[in-house]
């Protein structure tokens, strides 16, 4: 009877850690940022040879964004991940060719595009 007791305690243990593993890793993983769930909208605003982009913020607070940025002909695509790592939240982008004129787009998860404003 004691040894019954015993096993079912453990695999009653061992239930518990598998299951608070499995929240633990499914918590932690990172979320793309969409366009739409931003309360204040990114932005960039151009600077002799660079582009500042000001990311904004979500209704996570307690989330800062890690953008990605990658360059396609005259075009910026930016997408973000919250993370609980503080970041700031403006990003300097050094341009390519800085007399030419770029379009900023946020990509969200889906692939949407939607274009930021540029300031001059």
């Amino acid at each position: 009877m004691g040894i019954t007791r015993l096993l079912s305690k453990q695999k009653l243990i061992w239930c518990n850690i598998v299951l608070l593993g499995f929240l633990f890793m499914t918590s932690c993983k990172e979320t793309t940022v969409n366009y739409d769930s931003f309360l204040e909208k990114p932005f960039a605003v151009k600077k002799e040879a660079s582009l500042e982009i000001n990311l904004g913020y979500t209704a996570a607070s307690a989330n800062w964004i890690k953008p990605s940025i990658r360059f396609e002909g005259d075009s910026l695509y930016i997408s973000g991940v919250l993370t609980f790592k503080e970041s700031p939240r403006s990003v300097s982008v050094r341009l390519p060719d800085a007399g030419k004129k770029y379009h900023v787009f946020w990509v969200d998860k889906n692939g949407k595009k939607t274009e930021l404003t540029v300031r001059e």
